[in-house]
């Protein structure tokens, strides 16, 4: 098995910039690049790659959630090596894979964080100078909200979309204070209370690590119709 990991190619920072043009010639390189590793390991053990050796056929590994269908659309198939793909967080489509390729997909895990303790902004700001609270509080933040658990980095508010995390304790200076009860402000026209849900969309599919099982909603009426178990059944010893 030779593994060579091409879907790193949809991060390249000038694909923005010069459009899908450049990603397809970036993922040719990279196949090239790849045909190069293949012809070495031929010359070290042709038997595996002339049908003489009893082991199973060589397999081509590669691709990725951002490349995986360029090789049904983008690329001539007969001149990639590879003969095995690999797709994982694109199956739930975290923002950090809205990229032109998966645009076909939706959106498909969130994160759920039940309000601990609703409150009045003010009585939310820390002790710090008059100066440093007028200029990060804005007049507009009314009510402070402490959600459970989501004081974590990657993740993005999903609805209600007027909320908005605290100055100082999603500062870097506070990001750690308070990691398990995250502090968010809204304005005066959204009023929720202790048990109701924010909804959050992860950044990367491996969030799944911190958690036990996934609850799985269909549906306009949001039915939940199962749970999926994740690979490694959650975090369950503290890091240190």
């Amino acid at each position: 098995m030779i593994c060579r990991y091409d879907g790193h190619v949809g991060n390249d920072p000038t694909i923005p910039i010069f459009g899908p043009a450049e990603f397809y010639h970036d993922l040719d390189i990279a196949a090239a690049a790849y045909q190069q590793f293949i012809d070495a390991a031929k010359a070290l053990v042709p038997e595996r790659f002339d049908g003489t050796s009893e082991l199973p056929a060589p397999m081509f590994n590669g691709a990725g959630s951002l490349t995986i269908s360029a090789y049904r659309t983008g690329l001539n198939t007969t001149s990639s090596p590879l003969n095995d793909y690999a797709i994982g967080s694109g199956f739930l489509k975290p923002y950090d894979f809205d990229f032109f390729t998966l645009d076909a997909l939706q959106p498909a895990m969130y994160l759920a964080g039940p309000i601990l303790k609703a409150m009045n902004t003010a009585d939310c700001v820390p002790f710090v100078n008059w100066e440093w609270i007028e200029a990060n509080y804005p007049a507009e933040f009314c009510h402070g909200y402490f959600i459970d658990g989501m004081g974590l980095n990657a993740i993005r508010i999903e609805d209600p979309m007027a909320f908005h995390p605290d100055p100082f304790y999603g500062s870097d200076s506070g990001l750690n204070l308070l990691p398990t009860q995250a502090l968010f402000h809204t304005n005066c026209s959204i009023s929720l209370g202790v048990g109701d849900h924010v909804f959050f969309r992860p950044g990367e599919g491996d969030i799944v690590v911190a958690f036990n099982q996934i609850v799985l909603v269909q549906g306009a009426s949001h039915s939940v119709v199962g749970t999926w178990p994740t690979f490694r059944g959650g975090i369950t010893t503290p890091r240190r």
